[in-house]
């Protein structure tokens, strides 16, 4: 005959799972974790939504952390700086690109030079993508002041951020509000499939057709002010001329006014190390003037940090010199 015997209670585990199912609190627990009564004591880690912002808290509560975050060099040495990026060994013919805005896409980026970060700098307000991966020369210096700025025809999208050797193959002459804007036409050096892309001849009519319309109209949306208009093609010697002016131009100003900025920055940082000192060494002064306010009698404080013993008596010697 089977003795019977009282049954034993079940493992932690499986009571704490038919607790939670049955919706009822863990034996025990509920002194340990009240915030969840249901949590068992594996889990030991939880969150709760306390409520909801509008626009106006959440605008203050940035106000708050911006205004307690203090900036230090340690914390900015964390980004990996960009180095700077050659334009190409091969250059004009073949130069080195960084793509900002992917084939298919309708944002463009900048780069950040300082920190090696992208940064959106547009969304395109038309209906309209990019025709090709729309890219950047560096050390070239454009009329406006930027890089110059060329389309690479590639057969798949190249990833935003990514290198590009470039073979130059044509200049599309585009004018907006600012003044010229030309465009720099491109392929791939490296890909097979286009490789017969040598001249303005080469690409297709239909091709060149696209990359106008898409020029003439991107900025349509954008106001009545902001506008543009292609003028023409260039074939590719006139390309690689505009891409030697553009260098000469970043070699004998662009330097320069990196140079420039640099130095402003680093006395703009100094400016700030002082203001900060200062500040400090003013709250000191107002803490000490409110002490012997309070206790105009009391013994001034002891040094913080004393004579050594070792160190010359100054005042007896001076006495017995005088």
């Amino acid at each position: 005959t089977r003795s019977s015997k009282t049954k034993s209670t079940p493992p932690l585990g499986r009571r704490r799972w038919w607790c939670q199912w049955q919706g009822r609190a863990v034996p025990g627990l509920a002194a340990a974790y009240p915030g969840s009564p249901k949590m068992g004591p594996k889990k030991r880690k939880w969150a709760t939504i306390k409520g909801w912002y509008d626009r106006a808290g959440a605008i203050e509560l940035l106000k708050q952390a911006y205004a307690n975050y203090e900036p230090s060099p340690s914390g900015l040495g964390n980004f990996a700086r960009m180095r700077r990026l050659n334009i190409g060994d091969l250059s004009p013919q073949v130069v080195n690109a960084m793509v900002r805005a992917p084939k298919g896409t309708n944002i463009k980026h900048t780069v950040l030079a300082k920190v090696g970060l992208l940064k959106l700098d547009k969304v395109l307000h038309s209906a309209v993508v990019y025709p090709g991966d729309l890219c950047s020369i560096p050390q070239t210096l454009a009329e406006d002041g930027q890089a110059v700025e060329c389309l690479c025809l590639s057969v798949f999208p190249l990833p935003l951020g990514c290198v590009v050797q470039l073979r130059v193959v044509a200049m599309l002459s585009v004018e907006d509000q600012w003044g010229p804007n030309m465009k720099v036409i491109g392929v791939p050096d490296e890909e097979p499939r286009l490789s017969e892309y040598k001249d303005l001849d080469s690409i297709p009519i239909h091709v060149q057709k696209e990359v106008s319309e898409f020029f003439n109209t991107y900025k349509n949306l954008e106001g009545e002010d902001i506008w543009a208009q292609v003028t023409g093609w260039s074939d590719r010697a006139a390309a690689m001329a505009r891409i030697e002016e553009c260098r000469k131009r970043w070699f004998s100003l662009g330097l320069r006014i990196e140079g420039i900025e640099e130095k402003e920055k680093e006395l703009e940082s100094r400016l700030r190390h002082v203001e900060d000192k200062e500040q400090r060494v003013e709250e000191r002064l107002a803490r000490l003037e409110s002490a012997l306010n309070k206790h105009p009698n009391d013994p001034p404080p002891p040094l913080r940090h004393p004579p050594h013993p070792t160190s010359p008596p100054v005042l007896s010697s001076l006495a017995r010199t005088g």
